[in-house]
């Protein structure tokens, strides 16, 4: 058996969510939670530090 991805998971999530709200998901973004991971464009980028954001507006 081939083991399930986590955006496998959480695109099964967000699909039965999506299907029970029927037409209303037509007027949301999901963000968050299980969407978040399938919004990730960049998974090699390094991580920001708050001291990173600190110095680079200072």
């Amino acid at each position: 058996m081939t083991p399930i991805s986590a955006d496998q998971k959480n695109l099964a999530i967000l699909t039965t969510v999506a299907t029970a709200l029927g037409p209303l998901r037509e007027s949301l973004v999901f963000v968050g939670g299980c969407a978040t991971g399938l919004l990730v464009t960049n998974m090699r980028g390094s991580p920001r530090r708050p001291h990173d954001v600190a110095e680079s507006h200072g």
